[in-house]
Protein backbone atom coordinates (compact mmCIF):
# COMPACT_ATOMS: atom_id res chain seq x y z
CA UNK A 1 0.00 0.00 0.00
CA UNK A 2 3.14 2.62 0.78
CA UNK A 3 4.61 1.37 -2.68
CA UNK A 4 1.12 2.32 -4.58
CA UNK A 5 1.01 5.94 -2.31
CA UNK A 6 4.27 6.61 -3.23
CA UNK A 7 4.22 5.24 -6.70
CA UNK A 8 1.05 7.58 -7.12
CA UNK A 9 3.02 10.91 -5.58
CA UNK A 10 5.93 10.68 -7.90
CA UNK A 11 3.20 10.32 -10.55
CA UNK A 12 2.02 13.37 -9.94
CA UNK A 13 4.81 15.51 -9.32
CA UNK A 14 6.45 14.19 -13.08
CA UNK A 15 3.12 14.93 -14.67
CA UNK A 16 3.40 18.58 -13.11
CA UNK A 17 6.79 19.16 -13.89
CA UNK A 18 5.66 18.03 -17.59
CA UNK A 19 3.03 20.35 -17.04
CA UNK A 20 5.22 23.33 -15.97
CA UNK A 21 7.72 22.44 -18.71
CA UNK A 22 4.52 22.42 -21.99
CA UNK A 23 2.99 25.49 -20.38
CA UNK A 24 6.69 27.26 -20.87
CA UNK A 25 6.56 26.03 -24.46
CA UNK A 26 3.15 26.88 -25.09
CA UNK A 27 3.78 30.35 -23.83
CA UNK A 28 6.64 30.68 -26.57
CA UNK A 29 4.32 29.20 -29.46
CA UNK A 30 1.31 31.25 -28.53
CA UNK A 31 3.54 33.95 -29.75
CA UNK A 32 4.52 33.03 -32.97
CA UNK A 33 2.50 29.98 -33.96
CA UNK A 34 -0.67 30.90 -34.69
CA UNK A 35 0.56 32.49 -37.87
CA UNK A 36 1.62 29.68 -39.07
CA UNK A 37 -0.13 27.33 -41.67
CA UNK A 38 -2.91 30.02 -41.93
CA UNK A 39 -5.08 30.31 -44.85
CA UNK A 40 -6.89 33.21 -46.39
CA UNK A 41 -10.66 31.72 -44.92
CA UNK A 42 -9.21 31.28 -41.38
CA UNK A 43 -9.03 35.10 -41.19
CA UNK A 44 -12.27 36.71 -40.17
CA UNK A 45 -11.21 40.07 -40.73
CA UNK A 46 -7.87 42.36 -41.16
CA UNK A 47 -8.11 45.21 -40.55
CA UNK A 48 -5.17 48.33 -40.91
CA UNK A 49 -5.27 51.69 -38.67
CA UNK A 50 -2.99 54.57 -38.04
CA UNK A 51 -3.65 57.51 -36.03
CA UNK A 52 -4.92 59.65 -38.83
CA UNK A 53 -6.92 57.86 -41.23
CA UNK A 54 -9.55 54.74 -41.04
CA UNK A 55 -9.28 52.00 -43.44
CA UNK A 56 -11.56 49.20 -44.91
CA UNK A 57 -10.79 45.86 -44.11
CA UNK A 58 -8.27 44.10 -46.25
CA UNK A 59 -9.52 42.82 -49.90
CA UNK A 60 -8.58 39.76 -51.05
CA UNK A 61 -5.68 40.20 -52.92
CA UNK A 62 -4.17 42.21 -50.11
CA UNK A 63 -5.39 39.21 -47.19
CA UNK A 64 -3.32 36.61 -48.97
CA UNK A 65 -0.63 38.74 -49.17
CA UNK A 66 -0.98 39.34 -45.22
CA UNK A 67 -1.30 35.35 -45.24
CA UNK A 68 1.53 34.74 -46.90
CA UNK A 69 3.91 36.65 -44.87
CA UNK A 70 2.26 35.57 -41.69
CA UNK A 71 3.45 32.07 -42.58
CA UNK A 72 6.72 33.09 -43.24
CA UNK A 73 7.00 34.27 -39.64
CA UNK A 74 9.28 32.02 -37.66
CA UNK A 75 10.35 31.94 -34.14
CA UNK A 76 13.38 33.56 -34.31
CA UNK A 77 12.02 36.62 -35.42
CA UNK A 78 9.97 36.67 -32.22
CA UNK A 79 12.01 38.66 -29.53
CA UNK A 80 10.30 39.51 -26.24
CA UNK A 81 10.27 43.36 -24.93
CA UNK A 82 11.25 43.29 -21.68
CA UNK A 83 12.18 46.67 -20.78
CA UNK A 84 8.92 47.76 -22.60
CA UNK A 85 10.71 50.04 -25.02
CA UNK A 86 9.20 52.30 -28.09
CA UNK A 87 7.22 54.77 -28.24
CA UNK A 88 3.27 55.58 -29.36
CA UNK A 89 2.72 53.61 -32.58
CA UNK A 90 1.44 55.27 -35.61
CA UNK A 91 -0.15 52.66 -37.87
CA UNK A 92 -0.71 48.92 -37.43
CA UNK A 93 -3.12 46.08 -38.35
CA UNK A 94 -5.79 44.09 -36.28
CA UNK A 95 -5.89 40.46 -37.06
CA UNK A 96 -9.35 38.65 -36.22
CA UNK A 97 -8.72 34.66 -36.49
CA UNK A 98 -11.95 32.64 -35.20
CA UNK A 99 -12.29 34.12 -31.23
CA UNK A 100 -8.38 35.43 -30.85
CA UNK A 101 -7.70 39.17 -31.91
CA UNK A 102 -3.83 39.78 -33.01
CA UNK A 103 -2.75 43.56 -32.70
CA UNK A 104 0.20 44.48 -34.67
CA UNK A 105 1.64 47.98 -35.03
CA UNK A 106 4.51 49.80 -35.80
CA UNK A 107 7.32 50.12 -33.02
CA UNK A 108 10.23 52.25 -32.85
CA UNK A 109 13.26 50.33 -31.33
CA UNK A 110 16.37 48.17 -32.11
CA UNK A 111 15.09 44.79 -32.15
CA UNK A 112 12.65 45.06 -34.93
CA UNK A 113 10.27 47.29 -36.49
CA UNK A 114 6.71 45.45 -35.48
CA UNK A 115 5.35 45.16 -32.11
CA UNK A 116 2.44 42.29 -31.45
CA UNK A 117 0.57 42.93 -28.01
CA UNK A 118 0.57 40.63 -25.10
CA UNK A 119 0.67 37.43 -24.84
CA UNK A 120 1.20 35.70 -21.16
CA UNK A 121 1.24 39.03 -20.14
CA UNK A 122 4.22 40.23 -22.38
CA UNK A 123 5.28 42.55 -25.29
CA UNK A 124 6.70 41.50 -28.25
CA UNK A 125 8.81 42.77 -30.89
CA UNK A 126 8.92 41.51 -34.60
CA UNK A 127 11.73 41.63 -36.88
CA UNK A 128 10.67 41.15 -40.34
CA UNK A 129 10.74 43.54 -42.87
CA UNK A 130 8.83 42.39 -45.33
CA UNK A 131 5.27 42.39 -42.80
CA UNK A 132 6.29 45.79 -42.06
CA UNK A 133 6.40 46.98 -45.83
CA UNK A 134 3.69 45.33 -46.36
CA UNK A 135 1.78 47.04 -43.29
CA UNK A 136 3.19 50.35 -43.66
CA UNK A 137 1.93 50.50 -47.62
CA UNK A 138 -1.58 49.63 -46.68
CA UNK A 139 -1.80 52.50 -44.28
CA UNK A 140 -0.60 55.05 -46.84
CA UNK A 141 2.70 55.36 -44.05
CA UNK A 142 4.91 54.57 -47.40
CA UNK A 143 7.40 58.00 -45.91
CA UNK A 144 7.91 56.68 -41.88
CA UNK A 145 11.12 54.37 -43.43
Amino acid sequence: MKKCIAFALAMICVLSLVGCSNKEANKEATVWGWAQGLNQKDITSATPWSQDKTFEALDGAERRELVRLLNKLTKDRFTENENLTGGTPLFGIEIVIGSATYLINEYNGPNGRLEIGMYNEEQWIIDNHDLFAFIQEITDNVTLE
